[in-house]
């Protein structure tokens, strides 16, 4: 947490949105895994729209995937699988497989969650394609 606040810090003096978008994310990963998730849901949002206005793709992925996983630990699967959804069509515009991946995991287990075996057996199978 604190070379992730120092991190902040130093992008926001030198006007590196880039790294201040990470950064955020970052912190707000910290609070997601102590559980305080109104604070991970609100810094990762901080992070995504950061991210976009300074034309960051990776970055919106990660925090794309980071909110997503509050509201799944929230119990809120719609909007879970609203955030995954931007994720997957994010990370295939950069063709980048690995969070492609990821998205789709996690697309195929909320769809699992909510009882949808075939939906949770397509996302499934497109990550192995």
């Amino acid at each position: 947490m604190q070379y992730a606040r120092q991190a902040q810090a130093l992008a926001k003096q030198l006007k590196f949105g880039r790294g201040e978008a990470r950064a955020l994310d970052n912190i707000g990963w910290v609070y997601y895994r102590r559980g305080e998730l109104d604070k991970a849901l609100s810094l990762s949002m901080q992070a995504l729209k950061l991210s976009q206005q300074v034309h960051d793709t990776w970055e919106s992925v990660n925090a794309s995937i980071n909110i997503a996983s509050v509201y799944y630990e929230q119990e809120n699967l719609p909007q879970a699988i609203v955030y995954f959804k931007q994720a997957l069509r994010m990370s295939e515009m950069l063709h980048d497989k690995l969070l492609m991946g990821r998205a789709l995991n996690n697309l195929a287990f909320m769809y699992y969650r909510q009882g949808q075996y075939p939906l949770s057996l397509e996302y499934s199978f497109q990550g192995f394609a």
